[in-house]
Order: C-alpha cells, then sequence, then structure tokens
C-alpha cells in the first residue's frame, strides 16, 4: 500500500477513530466439518504501532506484536 492510498483511506475518518489491524487466517474444511457454527475465517486483532522510516528504500513500517492480540 502506498502512502497515498492509506492517507485517502485515514481522510475519511474522525479523529478518534482508532486503528486496529486484523489477521485472517482461513478454517480448513476438516475443522470446519465439526463446528456446530462454522465460520470459515479465524479473525485476531492487534494494535498498530510505529516502526521504523527508511527514507532511503522508501518504506514506513507499521507494526503488531504477534504476541499480544487484543482480543
Amino acid at each position: 500500500m502506498k502512502v497515498k492510498e492509506l492517507k485517502q483511506f485515514l481522510d475519511r475518518l474522525d479523529d478518534d477513530f482508532e486503528l486496529v489491524l486484523n489477521a485472517n487466517k482461513k478454517i480448513p474444511n476438516s475443522i470446519l466439518e465439526k463446528m456446530s457454527y462454522p465460520y470459515p475465517i479465524e479473525t485476531t486483532h492487534f494494535k498498530i504501532e510505529t516502526g521504523d522510516i527508511g527514507y532511503s528504500e522508501k518504506i514506513a513500517q507499521l507494526c503488531i506484536d504477534l504476541d499480544n492480540p487484543i482480543d
């Protein structure tokens, strides 16, 4: 994603919105068949933190801590 695309998305939001990153994982059919209410995706929510800015490579990092989901 380019910064311009993220800015356009964020410009549509009020300043008091909280940003959360969702990680989706497809649940295999073998497990879905055993569930009473099957839902094909498992979602985990993460808090976004700022990371390094690599000006020479033109990369800005947004980070998550995989060991600390907010679910």
